[in-house]
C-alpha cells in the first residue's frame, strides 16, 4: 500500500537530471530533475506535465534545499521562470502552480571542509 503513495522525489541523480542553473558566483547550483514514475503520485505528475522538481546545492555539492514532496511543475516553467536574483544571489525565484515564489538560501561557507 505504501508504494501507491511513495514520494516521487526520493529517487534522483544523474539518471533523471535534466539541466542545471548556476548562480553568478557559482556559490549555488540548482539541478532540475524529472520525476521517475514509481508511484501513483509520480505517474499523475508526469502525465499532468508537472513531473519536474529541483534541488539546490552549495558550491561544495551539499544539498541545501529540496522542493516539497507535493511540488511539481512543467519543464518549460522551470526553464523560463527560475533564476537567482540579480541583487542578491542567495534569493532564488522559482515557479509554482500559483505563480512565482522565492526562497532565501543560507550563506555558503568559504571552505568546503566537512
Amino acid at each position: 500500500m505504501f508504494f501507491l503513495f511513495f514520494p516521487p522525489s526520493i529517487f534522483y541523480g544523474k539518471h533523471n537530471q535534466k539541466y542545471e542553473i548556476n548562480s553568478e558566483n557559482k556559490n549555488y547550483k540548482v539541478v532540475i530533475y524529472k520525476y521517475i514514475p514509481v508511484s501513483l503520485i509520480s505517474i499523475y505528475k508526469v502525465f499532468d506535465e508537472m513531473g519536474y522538481f529541483f534541488v539546490v546545492y552549495d558550491k561544495c555539492g551539499r544539498e541545501i534545499y529540496k522542493t516539497l514532496l507535493s511540488y511539481g511543475v512543467s519543464a518549460n516553467l522551470l526553464y523560463d521562470e527560475m533564476g537567482f536574483s540579480t541583487l542578491n544571489e542567495r534569493e532564488l525565484f522559482f515557479p509554482t502552480n500559483e505563480g512565482i515564489d522565492s526562497i532565501m538560501l543560507p550563506v555558503v561557507s568559504s571552505s568546503c571542509a566537512a
